[in-house]
């Protein structure tokens, strides 16, 4: 099974994002775009697990704690133009502490039944769209720097998901295997 851990994107959240995506899709015909009901915020990214590791994988899951929910916000745009997958437009997420020690906690208890570690940098996003040939066009600068000042959405969450990614030709197929809250009960 290939998996992640991500936040989901409340109603309201999914709306912005989808007015957003109608305003860059005539604007970058060129990207192959995430369907609205794709976009998450990757907390931590799997990969292929076997059905054996599974239960110590939901397990380690089960121990995250914080504090309190954390509020997101999503704030201009940006891009990645990696060599192994090309270019990616995405919505950014302001960093937080909260967000920063989330992802810290969850990774520290994955890598405690055998995850590897990420080698690069927790960067919160939302990935919009992809370049199909590799190249991100020449006038994405131009439109960034447009839609930069822009706030689509702030948003709190208190829970996250173990998602299951199956890769098909029509895109790729994501299921909710398991959600978690991350916020302990409260004691009477």
């Amino acid at each position: 099974m290939r998996l992640f851990v991500a936040l989901a994107l409340p109603p309201e959240v999914q709306n912005n994002v989808a007015i957003l995506l109608s305003e860059l899709r005539p604007l970058l015909p060129e990207l192959r775009w995430t369907r609205v009901k794709n976009i998450h915020l990757t907390l931590k990214f799997l990969g292929e697990i076997s059905g054996d590791s599974l239960p110590a994988k939901r397990s380690a899951l089960e121990k995250v704690k914080q504090g309190k929910a954390i509020t997101l916000h999503v704030e201009g745009i940006g891009s990645f133009d990696t060599r192994r997958k090309g270019g990616v437009v995405f919505a950014k997420i302001m960093e937080s502490a909260q967000l920063a020690q989330l992802v810290s906690e969850i990774s520290t208890r994955l890598e405690a039944v055998g995850v590897e570690p990420e080698a690069r940098p927790f960067v919160p996003h939302l990935t919009l769209g992809r370049s199909k040939d590799g190249q991100l066009p020449k006038n994405l600068d131009e439109i960034l720097t447009r839609f930069e000042p822009r706030e689509f959405a702030n948003f709190q969450c208190s829970e996250f998901h173990l998602f299951e990614s199956k890769l098909k030709p029509t895109g790729a197929e994501y299921t909710i295997l398991q959600s978690f809250s991350f916020v302990p009960e409260p004691q009477d």
